[in-house]
């Protein structure tokens, strides 16, 4: 597009300008210790087909909050053991289907559990700062 917009801007006498209107997206950074409490408690609530927690190559909003904080960016399956990209029309129909609203419950308790434990324990919440300030530093 630079070339194009480059090349119309002279034809007129103008100039080009590219710039950003908002903040960036960060990638996502996974606090492990975190994760790791979550995914017992969706072992708790009955979920056993937990994926391991990754660092998303990809950058997204929540990229910019793990920065700042620990945090954990879960997904949570919603087409019953099939796979469709995100935002296709398979993906939308899945969506809304009462499997995908049970999931939903299921992992806002896991989520809710996950932060009661936080809470609760004082050592665990060390262990999960003490993560983010090492990987903070880096």
């Amino acid at each position: 597009m630079g070339n194009e917009a480059e090349r119309i801007a002279a034809s007129i006498g103008a100039r080009v300008k590219v710039s950003h209107y908002e903040p960036s997206y960060e990638n996502m950074v996974t606090n492990r210790a975190l994760s790791g409490v979550f995914a017992a408690c969706l072992r708790q609530v009955g979920q056993m087909d937990i994926a391991p927690a990754e660092n998303s190559p990809f950058s997204l909003d929540m990229g910019n909050v793990s920065k700042v904080c620990p945090s954990i960016h879960p997904y949570f399956g919603i087409c019953n053991g099939e796979r469709f990209d995100l935002h296709t029309k398979e993906f939308c129909f899945c969506a809304a289907q009462e499997y995908a609203h049970q999931q939903g419950l299921v992992t806002a308790k896991a989520l809710a559990i996950t932060g009661l434990r936080v809470m609760q324990d004082k050592k665990l919440l060390a262990e999960i700062k003490k993560e983010f300030q090492s990987v903070k530093q880096c």
